[in-house]
């Protein structure tokens, strides 16, 4: 938990609305707080956290120290103060002083943690913070940023097995790409649902194959975007249709399967090595229609299950999984069990793996569908 204080309500209140949406809690004020608060701001002020202190005790550095000490010494593990300073080349800034002196006093008194916060990154001179570092105090750049690094320290715990160390990608020099067949077969292996299927060199062989699969999907293969080059033909139901789709597509040989027609949603999971941040997990709306949705988010590889099914509520798409307008609700639990399993796949690699996506994962009420992949990684 935290403790705020400010001399603005609104900025109280951006402080209060970007704690929330990222899960942090401010401590309740105690009945000792609540007094001690009073008696040194009057009753005009209302006492909460995160706490509005007006400007009626503004350039009383033992007033404003006292009141910072209050808010530090209850059961918050840090008091972050909002402050703005001002451009020192355009205009005095001697009111500010107060501020520096009041947190300097409050920490000394308490032995708390406080930082002085920006509520943008430019209004925190450097030289401030240089100063404010030496003094014990932490300075930080930009409300969001501050309240995004508060959360990592101070918000809600994930459900990781700490002791399971993050896997870190290679330099992937010899890179082999694997095209549907091939990372579909994988990922059957990893326990992922794979529809039936079959590959053939030619069109007779491919229409004999898909009989006993029909309605089907035929596909091109050796295609990174078959749909859009032509190369998927959807809905074949009969064993002449199969024929004349064959003769015409394209590509170095024919994928045929089953064709999934009760789908709930189409989802996109892929993972990607990131130099920065090792692999990336990307849940989001799949299918053709991807990069028009623009509707993913983003996960550290392992995420957990409860990070995984928090990450499907955060897409505009969410509504579609739990069943919109009274249609069938998709199977989520094995939508989580499908992105768990490829997780598990990449950590076993030890680093092989430069990309892994599915799309469409073709999510339905009893089943979570690999309808297409591709996986990139080091031979």
């Amino acid at each position: 938990m935290i403790a705020s204080l400010s001399c603005s309500g609104g900025e109280a209140s951006l402080v209060a609305d970007g704690g929330e949406a990222r899960g942090l809690s401010f401590a309740p004020l105690t009945e000792a707080q609540d007094s001690a608060l009073e008696a040194v701001l009057g009753p005009l002020v209302t006492r909460a956290n995160p706490l509005d202190y007006h400007t009626f005790i503004w350039n009383d550095a033992p007033k404003m120290a006292e009141v910072y000490a209050i808010m530090a010494a209850g059961p918050a593990a840090l008091t972050m103060i909002v402050v703005d300073y001002p451009r020192a080349d355009r205009c005095q800034t001697d009111a500010w002083d107060c501020i520096e002196t009041a947190a300097k006093l409050a920490r000394q008194q308490t032995g708390k943690p406080i930082a002085l916060v920006a509520s943008l990154p430019e209004c925190m001179p450097e030289g401030m913070s240089t100063r404010l570092m030496s003094e014990g105090i932490l300075p930080m750049h930009g409300l969001d940023a501050a309240l995004d690094a508060l959360m990592a320290i101070y918000g809600p715990r994930v459900d990781h097995d700490l002791a399971r160390p993050l896997p870190v990608p290679r330099a992937h020099r010899d890179v082999h790409l694997c095209f549907e067949a091939e990372a579909k077969e994988i990922l059957e292996r990893c326990g992922l649902d794979v529809p039936r299927h079959a590959m053939a060199r030619d069109a007779e062989t491919a229409a004999c194959l898909a009989e006993p699969m029909l309605p089907v999907v035929l596909k091109a293969q050796g295609l990174a975007h078959k749909s859009d080059s032509g190369g998927v033909v959807l809905g074949l139901r009969s064993r002449e249709q199969v024929l004349d789709a064959a003769r015409s597509i394209g590509g170095d040989g024919l994928y045929i399967e089953e064709m999934i027609s009760d789908g709930v949603v189409e989802l996109l999971v892929g993972i990607v090595a990131d130099p920065a941040h090792g692999y990336v997990l990307t849940l989001g709306a799949g299918g053709v229609l991807t990069e028009l949705w623009q509707d993913t988010c983003h996960l550290q590889v392992p995420a957990s299950e409860t990070e995984i099914n928090d990450a499907l509520d955060s897409l505009r798409i969410a509504p579609l999984i739990d069943g919109y307008r009274g249609k069938a609700a998709g199977h989520r639990a094995a939508v989580i069990s499908s992105v768990l399993a490829v997780q598990d796949y990449v950590v076993a690699q030890a680093g092989r793996v430069a990309e892994i996506e599915i799309n469409p994962l073709i999510v339905t009420p009893t089943r979570a569908v690999v309808a297409d992949a591709l996986i990139r990684e080091e031979r």
